[in-house]
């Protein structure tokens, strides 16, 4: 499944600071209290019916350079597809929606992001583990060993 860049945006937090910036979106960001800039990017999984996807916040780094494109330059590319993003399923430790047990967790992973970090930062432990296969390249999946 494809994944695209849906929007770049300013945070919908009515307590989040809005600063003027050229790199900024129509030449505004969000500052955070200890003055780092940042913007939100919503990425979502191309497919009709499309349930997954995921809200980021885009910050500079600790030498106030962006780590990729600026927010400004990011905007133009709105509704272009993200080169090597994938939607990723796993099975997780079983946990409740709306009064429904479910074992199994669906999200956008990115280029260089550790699968197992993205799951847990998302509140989920998984069940299975992901590794590629150095000699084929293939991806592969297998059951986590109880700790």
């Amino acid at each position: 499944m494809k994944v695209i860049l849906k929007n770049v945006r300013l945070s919908g937090s009515p307590e989040a600071k809005v600063i003027r910036d050229t790199d900024g979106i129509n030449n505004e960001l969000n500052e955070t209290v200890d003055g780092r800039k940042y913007c939100v990017v919503e990425l979502v999984e191309k497919a009709f019916l499309s349930t997954t996807k995921r809200i980021i916040s885009y910050s500079v780094d600790d030498n106030g350079k962006w780590p990729g494109m600026t927010p400004k330059e990011l905007k133009t590319f709105e509704g272009s597809d993200y080169p090597g993003a994938r939607v990723v399923t796993q099975r997780v430790k079983e946990y409740t929606i709306n009064e429904r047990k479910v074992s199994t967790y669906s999200t956008i992973i990115l280029p260089k992001e550790n699968i197992e970090t993205v799951f847990r930062n998302a509140g989920h432990t998984l069940e299975t583990v992901e590794y590629v296969d150095e000699g084929t390249g293939e991806v592969l999946s297998m059951q986590k060993q109880p700790s």
